[in-house]
């Protein structure tokens, strides 16, 4: 619920309310249930015209994604018109790489999808990896307080980046936490691209093992 509320306030601007309130967003839930609609779609690419025609549940997680879109492109519009997010207007007027024009809406919420899609998982699996770890490392935990409260000394002042880029250790953890462990749950092999010692083990270049 953070990372995806967080990443939102990023996206517009504006918060989803779901830290005020407690309750899931309804555009959450869409997003939760377009899940098991990616999966097919990516593995039967064929299936993206017809599938969200289909009655029940599954239709219906397919039916999900167009309501997301239907919802960023209402969103977008009346954010565009008042002229409040910066992002977005980044967004819908820088052109893109691949078609070396701006995105239409229809393209730009497809964009958002992915990134409260995709983004709020990764983030939040990688929070979960970092607090972890400072909870199993007091001394390191104690340096990014310290860190912190004199960069940021009165806790109630916004973050702004010029603060959070004097946040060296800050992002020596994060990127160690990275390194150590993958953004998305399960079990994604690591492949040694050297011979190694780990915890006492030989590890030969190119073996393969499990996060």
């Amino acid at each position: 619920m953070f990372t995806f509320e967080s990443i939102y306030l990023l996206s517009f601007e504006e918060p989803l309310g779901m830290m005020k309130s407690g309750k899931d967003h309804v555009l959450m839930q869409w997003v939760d249930e377009t899940t098991a609609s990616l999966i097919v779609a990516v593995a039967l690419p064929f299936t993206r015209k017809f599938l969200h025609y289909l009655p029940g549940s599954l239709g219906e997680r397919f039916r999900a994604v167009h309501k997301c879109k239907k919802y960023y492109i209402n969103r977008m519009r009346e954010l565009e018109k008042a002229e409040k997010s910066e992002f977005l207007s980044q967004l819908l007027n820088t052109p893109s790489e691949e078609h070396n024009r701006p995105l239409n809406e229809s393209e730009a919420s497809e964009e958002l999808i992915g990134l409260m899609f995709a983004g709020s998982e990764t983030v939040g699996v990688t929070m979960n990896w970092l607090l972890w770890e400072l909870a199993c490392n007091p001394d390191v935990q104690e340096r990014l307080y310290d860190e912190i409260r004199r960069v940021v000394p009165n806790p109630m002042s916004p973050i702004e980046y010029n603060r959070v880029v004097n946040l060296p250790f800050l992002k020596a953890i994060i990127n160690e936490t990275l390194r150590v462990h993958t953004a998305i749950l399960g079990p994604f092999p690591r492949i040694a691209i050297e011979d190694m010692v780990i915890a006492g083990q030989v590890v030969p270049k190119g073996v393969s093992s499990l996060d």
